[in-house]
């Protein structure tokens, strides 16, 4: 039996159990998010959401950064619509629980990462998008002087 295995097999964890499991997805899915694995991230994200639910966080900080970080990565495995929704649930939600530091690097490093990645991402999609326009209205500009011809 592997660790993930172990993780989902255990029944009725007690507190500081259910923490420690929440950590420990936690802890895969940033690995998997920062080297670009994101199907396995989407995975680890998703068991550190439940985790986090079974902590009681719903609402909580560290429940809303992990949202947020879910969303990146449906965002980046095309899920654009749901990413977006997510995104603004999860931003709005960090915002109104206000930082908190009590896990290392989930409200630092972490969140700032994820949020320069989704950055990136966006300005690259809307170039792309405008390059796609400009080529479109070039194909129809050239179209239509083919047709006055």
């Amino acid at each position: 039996m592997n660790a993930k295995e172990a993780l989902d097999a255990m029944q009725e964890p007690d507190v500081l159990s259910k923490n420690n499991i929440f950590r420990v997805w936690y802890g895969l899915a940033r690995l998997a998010h920062s080297s670009g694995v994101f199907g396995e991230a989407k995975d680890c994200w998703h068991k550190a959401l439940e985790a986090g639910r079974l902590c009681g966080w719903e609402g909580k900080y560290p429940l809303n950064v992990a949202q947020y970080s879910f969303a990146h990565v449906l965002f980046e495995l095309g899920e654009r619509a749901e990413a977006e929704r997510m995104m603004e649930a999860a931003a709005a939600s960090i915002k109104e629980s206000g930082m908190k530091y009590w896990t290392v690097g989930i409200g630092t490093y972490w969140l700032d990462y994820v949020e320069k990645q989704m950055s990136q991402r966006r300005l690259c999609n809307a170039s792309q998008l405008g390059k796609m326009a400009i080529r479109s209205q070039s194909h129809e500009s050239s179209s239509i002087t083919g047709l006055a011809g």
